[in-house]
């Protein structure tokens, strides 16, 4: 199986002002997907609170995507540890 792990600041939203994906970002991934035959796994910092991580299904909707799973690594552990 393939995995794309996607952030989102930066890849998918590159300007922090935006409230929607900009479709370009949006395409270029479905596109991806299509070819690639992989699923998405939310690696963003979006995976944390819930409401953003319904505010990524909503985008990712928009061009028939959803992502299967999130990362699992505790960013606020590794936070404490530096």
């Amino acid at each position: 199986m393939k995995y794309i792990f996607l952030d989102i600041d930066g890849v998918m939203l590159p300007f922090t002002s935006i409230v929607d994906y900009p479709t370009y970002t949006l395409n270029n991934l479905a596109m991806i997907v299509e070819q690639t035959g992989a699923q998405i796994v939310l690696s963003s910092m979006w995976r944390f609170r819930e409401d953003d991580k319904q505010e990524v299904k909503r985008q990712l909707a928009k061009v028939g995507l959803d992502f299967v799973d999130t990362t699992t690594i505790d960013m606020k552990k590794i936070w404490r540890m530096k």
